[in-house]
């Protein structure tokens, strides 16, 4: 019986690896046979899941937003700039290029969009990691008793992989996690699918029997793009009216647990 927890692509490697020994010892063996074989072992896989969590990382996982609301609030003083807090809101879960890009069209910053989101990623590792960012309440429970079930879970953020690493291990919240995705792994941010998506597919569960918990409108449009369902979790940055259209809308995790989840994921498929 195949372990759970392999990852499909270790599944084809082993597969692809082992084609020049299997050849020798049987002539008859063809790679292409096979190949289906495994795929159908990796679908089944998929199906033996009945619950995969993916968690957005800023304001979900971890409280950044006051912090990043405040460096936003210096870096844009530079240019003589006061940023609306709605701006900022509606700019939750999208990638430094995209936010990058209507700062300076809303202000006419005279800063190439992709200079300026290069200069924000530098500053923004330096400030992050200067100033004090807590994990949600309730959160480390709530990730060991999925752990201890051995429910996979992933990471789906707008942020880049360099920033996501600073978060997750200064927080030790990697060790919860078996698949990150971030704005450097996707052509398209949320609220397309694609973030999502691609965190299912490393984990190996099949996008109806995810649950994505996420605190922004961008959040609920991608995961309803990717057909999963999405918790809303609010935060001192937005509001339930803000993640409206998730399935569940909660502002502690002790307010969900796994019988909670595997709830959800039933009554989004029906």
């Amino acid at each position: 019986m195949f372990n759970k927890n392999i990852a499909s692509n270790d599944l084809r490697f082993i597969c692809i690896d082992s084609t020049p020994l299997l050849t020798r010892l049987y002539p008859n063996f063809s790679f292409h046979s096979t190949a289906r074989a495994v795929n159908l072992i990796i679908k089944s896989m998929r199906e033996a899941h009945d619950l995969g969590v993916i968690f957005d990382m800023d304001g979900t996982l971890v409280d950044t937003l006051p912090v990043n609301y405040k460096f936003w609030q210096e870096y844009l003083a530079e240019f003589g700039i006061k940023p609306d807090r709605n701006l900022f809101i509606s700019m939750l879960g999208k990638p430094i290029q995209v936010t990058s890009k209507v700062f300076k069209e809303t202000f006419n910053i005279d800063t190439h969009p992709l200079e300026m989101a290069a200069a924000i990623n530098t500053k923004r590792l330096v400030y992050y990691s200067t100033h004090d960012l807590v994990i949600s309440p309730h959160l480390i429970p709530l990730l060991k008793s999925l752990q201890e079930h051995k429910v996979p879970m992933a990471v789906g953020t707008g942020s880049t992989h360099q920033l996501s690493q600073l978060l997750l291990n200064h927080n030790q919240l990697s060790q919860y996690f078996s698949a990150v995705v971030t704005s450097d792994d996707v052509s398209n941010d949320k609220p397309a699918p694609d973030t999502f998506e691609l965190a299912a597919k490393k984990l190996g569960v099949s996008a109806k029997k995810c649950v994505v918990v996420g605190d922004s409108a961008n959040d609920v449009g991608a995961a309803h793009a990717a057909n999963m369902a999405i918790i809303g979790y609010v935060n001192n940055f937005n509001s339930a009216q803000t993640i409206a259209g998730a399935e569940k809308i909660i502002s502690d995790y002790n307010q969900i647990d796994i019988a909670g989840l595997r709830q959800i994921v039933a009554q989004h498929a029906d």
